[in-house]
């Protein structure tokens, strides 16, 4: 039986309702890379587990270190994108990124092909949002 402990961690995460943007599930390939003076290095592959034009959600293998700026490359559906984001958080289970500055054609992308392959915004469940 699986019963959810709602720590303080948890209570302070937003709420569905409380977010600039909705969250859409959805699981496609993602790359991380970390800046270095030769450039970018590849840091990580993994696969995203949610997304909006503020960031995405993904399982990593060797995940990133808390407020590391990184470039994330998301292959959408129907596109593949990069952009700079922020790690908001990050443990072996999933890490969390915000995205920086990124060009509102590239949110509305984001949007558009998240929303075609989604019936409705994540998390749908009233449970799931007080865990999320």
């Amino acid at each position: 039986m699986y019963t959810a402990n709602l720590d303080n961690t948890t209570r302070d995460r937003l709420s569905a309702a409380e977010r600039r943007a909705p969250r859409f599930l959805l699981s496609v390939p993602v790359t991380l890379y970390r800046y270095s003076a030769a450039g970018p290095l590849l840091a990580a592959h993994g696969l995203s587990i949610d997304i909006s034009k503020q960031g995405v959600g993904a399982v990593v293998c060797g995940p990133p270190h808390v407020g590391e700026t990184i470039v994330v490359n998301v292959q959408l559906v129907d596109a593949v994108f990069e952009g700079l984001a922020v790690v908001r958080h990050s443990n072996s289970i999933r890490s969390g990124f915000e995205f920086v500055h990124l060009p509102v054609e590239v949110q509305q992308k984001i949007e558009s092909s998240s929303q075609k392959t989604q019936v409705c915004p994540w998390p749908a469940n009233p449970f799931f949002r007080k865990m999320f």
